[in-house]
């Protein structure tokens, strides 16, 4: 069965992908440290590592909401951070991987976010973890962290990959701001599923091209990574669709602004919404792609017609596995 990749372009970049089941497992151990005070929601249990975030509790709510002491101890064990429950939830591409624990200061029990923390640290071990298995049957160890905490904090945990991504689960202990893992192993994201702006400047509407053209020095340029996970690489059909005005015998993008149009130019080739399909294999792992962007005008229409001001425009980029 075709699979279809959405990615919507408003001069502002959208992908989609599915939510993920539990990814359990991912807490923090001190490597037989005691429990720095104050703190709450963790527990000494010199058994198992010493210190760590405490796995007693009912509610999983309750549990994501924990306070580390000020100069609590982490150091190297060799604890498996993770247990059969994954068994649904899988690495977004065969590599290497550590796991990344970040702190927020607080006083009080809360919730950390990576974007809220001011430490963090990954685990000492690089772990090499594949795709098509679930990560519940990843039985290496991390290895613990080396660290030392500067304030007292709440926390919160990702799976880092080694571009540098952060990734997680929707469940109590991960950071709610890292990217979303698949709970299937064959996928591709446009862009780490986050937005991109692309402004086109200042625009002297004399100078507007009546022709697109690539390569122009004046055209915007944006490079985005594309995340395929299946090992065994996928290929695609890359198309555009978008409501167009016809410059000069070419599809471009109509804008809010009358006359005037957004050439789009994926790997050199201009795209309108019957362009015959771009056909391209990826590897597992990360690629980057270029889409080129020019603000063109309709010749046959006076330049004092084309209105002064901000315009708007978008389009959607789609990418169908063959």
């Amino acid at each position: 069965m075709k699979k279809s990749i959405f990615f919507i372009i408003c001069f502002l970049f959208l992908a989609y992908v599915d939510p993920v089941s539990a990814l359990k497992g991912s807490w923090g151990v001190t490597g037989g440290a005691a429990c720095a005070k104050p703190n709450e929601h963790v527990e000494y249990l010199p058994a198992y590592g010493g210190c760590r975030w405490t796995m007693s509790m009912n509610s999983e709510d309750y549990q994501a909401q924990v306070l580390w002491g000020a100069g609590q101890v982490f150091s190297p064990n060799d604890e498996n951070n993770f247990n059969s429950k994954e068994d649904s939830t899988y690495a977004p591409f065969t590599g290497m991987y550590r796991i990344k624990m970040y702190a927020c200061p607080s006083t009080v029990t809360g919730y950390c976010t990576i974007g809220k923390s001011t430490q963090s640290a990954q685990t000492i071990n690089v772990v090499k973890i594949g795709s098509t298995l679930p990560i519940g049957a990843v039985r290496e160890s991390f290895g613990g962290y080396n660290f030392t905490l500067a304030n007292s904090s709440n926390a919160c945990y990702t799976l880092l990959d080694e571009a540098g991504m952060d990734w997680r689960a929707d469940i109590e202990f991960m950071c709610k701001d890292a990217e979303l893992l698949p709970e299937e192993p064959s996928m591709c994201y446009l862009n780490h599923n986050t937005s991109l702006d692309v402004n086109m400047g200042n625009l002297e509407r004399g100078e507007i091209a009546t022709i697109p053209e690539h390569g122009n020095p004046h055209n915007i340029k944006k490079e985005i990574p594309v995340l395929c996970t299946r090992d065994s690489g996928v290929t695609v059909a890359t198309t555009f669709k978008f409501d167009s005005i016809n410059v000069n015998g070419n599809q471009v993008v109509t804008t809010s602004s009358p006359n005037l149009g957004v050439a789009i130019f994926y790997e050199g080739k201009l795209m309108g919404p019957s362009t015959e399909p771009v056909i391209e294999s990826f590897e597992s792992g990360y690629v980057y792609r270029e889409l080129e962007f020019q603000a063109v005008r309709d010749s046959n229409v006076a330049i004092k017609e084309i209105p002064t001001g901000k315009f708007t425009a978008n389009a959607v980029m789609v990418m169908t596995e063959q």
